[in-house]
């Protein structure tokens, strides 16, 4: 059976050292439960945006040949545009690396948070 946690008052709370009433502060600890919960959903999140990002790049550069990169002139603010690799090869190779990385990391993390699901089923 699931056990929640009771917030106690600040002055009927014990000191698990010493088994003595303190006055504790009202401070309330998140169950191991939750906590993971929360960091699955969070993780799910996070390599969401990173296969996102790096398949939308890589599907963008397949399909027109261009990226969506930072580019800026001498004078002016940068912005950001479309990029080729003729029309700015820095530029492009490092749009072309983060979107390579992002995508490479986004699979990574997708493969060891469903084998860390499969082993917490498995239990």
């Amino acid at each position: 059976m699931l056990k929640l946690p009771v917030r106690r008052p600040a002055s009927v709370t014990s000191s698990p050292t010493s088994g003595k009433m303190t006055g504790a502060s009202n401070s309330y600890e998140m169950p191991p439960m939750m906590k993971q919960n929360a960091l699955v959903a969070l993780g799910i999140c996070c390599i969401g945006f990173m296969l996102w990002f790096g398949f939308s790049q890589l599907t963008s550069l397949f399909s027109t040949g261009q990226l969506f990169g930072r580019t800026h002139g001498t004078a002016g603010p940068s912005y950001f545009s479309m990029i080729t690799y003729e029309s700015d090869p820095l530029n492009f190779l490092a749009a072309l690396g983060t979107a390579a990385v992002m995508t490479v990391f986004g699979l990574y993390f997708a493969v060891k948070l469903l084998l860390r699901i499969r082993q917490l089923r498995g239990r």
